[in-house]
């Protein structure tokens, strides 16, 4: 083994870092993270909520708010793609981690649904507003 080994087993314990690492650069367009990990239901989610988070600051109602809830999903898709692509590197899949994701969604789908129907009712409002 020797010097092989080492060198085998320091290239082993680099890698991790590396690949999580890209996989937070690659999050730096939304959604891309989660696409480097191949979990594409994640991609979409967080790419829509990023994009869609920073476009609701545009109704003009509550921008700050919306632009720092844009910014804190942005930075925890950068995170999660870290953190998801050091689990891959280390064995788990990318189905099971994927799955995880969707258990989650359907346990705040309720409340996920009452917010789009706000953000609907918000929109509406400004659309209107012009014409009253």
């Amino acid at each position: 083994m020797g010097i092989e080994g080492l060198s085998r087993n320091r290239y082993q314990q680099g890698r991790p870092k590396t690949k999580a690492r890209l996989a937070a650069l690659c999050a730096l367009i939304p959604g891309m993270g989660a696409v480097y990990n191949r979990q594409n239901l994640k991609a979409v989610v967080h790419f829509v909520s990023i994009v869609g988070l920073f476009n609701l600051t545009k109704l003009h109602i509550l921008p700050g708010l919306f632009s720092l809830a844009g910014l804190v999903v942005y930075i925890s898709s950068m995170i999660d793609a870290y953190r998801t692509a050091e689990r891959l590197v280390q064995g788990e899949s990318a189905e099971a981690d994927e799955a995880r994701f969707k258990q989650q969604v359907t346990k705040h789908a309720p409340a996920l649904g009452v917010a789009l129907v706000v953000l609907g009712v918000l929109m509406v409002i400004r659309i209107l507003q012009p014409v009253a």
